[in-house]
């Protein structure tokens, strides 16, 4: 696996606007955003629990190497150039441990936070899994 899949809830208008935020500073093309809902992605990384990615967004870097929640999110800011800076102050302690105590909060009301924002779920599709 040559590029990063991140794992996201498709009906979940927070999470659909994260993964077309992430695809438009994706420019090296290194980051595949995957619906949770797509049962291909867990034929293709068996190592993905489907209920655990219900709660929290997963990250599966090359190698096969899953990041949760916070920590999924610092891997995604590092991958790109825009916000590799931010992903940079995160790691500097007491942040991660704040970013993983605050990450359940917005994980557990994404989708009511969705609708109070008026953020659409992405209906179908999604970039298609890598090779």
């Amino acid at each position: 696996m040559k590029t990063t899949i991140v794992v996201y809830d498709g009906g979940c208008g927070m999470c659909t606007a994260g993964s077309r935020w992430i695809a438009r500073l994706d420019w090296m093309r290194c980051i595949s955003p995957v619906m949770l809902q797509s049962a291909a992605l867990y034929a293709r990384v068996p190592a993905l629990d489907p209920q655990a990615c219900w709660q929290a967004m997963h990250v599966v870097l090359p190698g096969g190497r899953i990041r949760v929640g916070g920590d999924a999110l610092r891997a995604v800011l590092a991958r790109l150039p825009l916000t590799m800076p931010l992903a940079v102050v995160l790691a500097i302690p007491p942040l991660p441990g704040l970013v993983r105590a605050v990450y359940p909060w917005f994980a557990n009301r994404r989708r009511a936070i969705s609708a109070a924002c008026g953020l659409k779920p992405r209906q179908s599709g999604g970039r298609p899994l890598p090779p």
